[in-house]
């Protein structure tokens, strides 16, 4: 990504006008929402709820699971956190972009159960990431903060983003109908009351003709 054009959202952001660049809207947004869910991460893992942090499960795609322990390497698996955050980001922005942006909380909590279930389920599976997964508090943790995830993404989304990035919410097509039902039902009426109205002669007429009359 641009630094440049993330420099120029932030100054948006800064004057409080909204954010039209969908890119920069959706990584960071995913960004600032795994910062939050890591807060909760580290929560759990403080009150002993939870076996690793994020930054040790990310850590482990690029080494071993022990070297995750050591603070230079745990920050890099945070680094690598903070960008799959704002790469999930995306796919976020563009199903609010095709959906629309009613019902964000609850589309942004399932977005983020969709990331759990892929990170947890088929990465792990297939081996991407290397920590095993002993107890099932860190599993029920982890579905807690994916919730918190997409909610979160989706609310800063909604929130900063210009609404030109989201479609308008079309009215009924049966309203339209009706709608178009009634205004026809009325034209009769108007054009009998337009036919009155072009059949009735002024009085100045009538006059006119009898005077004429007289004179002839």
């Amino acid at each position: 990504m641009d630094v440049r054009r993330l420099i120029k959202a932030l100054q948006v952001i800064r004057k409080g006008d909204k954010i039209k660049d969908s890119l920069v809207l959706s990584t960071l947004g995913g960004v600032v929402a795994a910062i939050v869910m890591d807060i909760s991460n580290y929560l759990f893992w403080r009150t002993r709820n939870t076996e690793a942090l994020n930054g040790h499960l990310a850590g482990s795609v690029l080494m071993r699971p022990f070297r995750t322990n050591f603070r230079k390497n745990f920050i890099i698996g945070q680094l690598l956190h903070l960008i799959t955050g704002g790469l999930m980001g995306i796919p976020i922005l563009g199903m609010l972009k095709m959906t629309g942006k009613d019902h964000y909380l609850y589309k942004g909590a399932m977005s983020g159960l969709f990331i759990w279930e892929f990170v947890y389920g088929v990465a792990r599976r297939v081996g991407i990431w290397r920590n095993s997964i002993v107890f099932d508090k860190t599993h029920y943790s982890a579905i807690w903060n994916h919730l918190l995830f997409g909610a979160v993404a989706s609310s800063l989304m909604i929130k900063f983003g210009d609404p030109s990035n989201f479609p308008t919410k079309l009215t009924n097509p049966q309203q339209e109908v009706n709608q178009y039902q009634d205004v026809s039902s009325l034209e009769p009426e108007e054009s009998k009351h337009r036919d009155r109205q072009s059949r009735v002669v002024p009085a100045d007429s009538y006059r006119y003709r009898e005077s004429s009359i007289f004179l002839h």
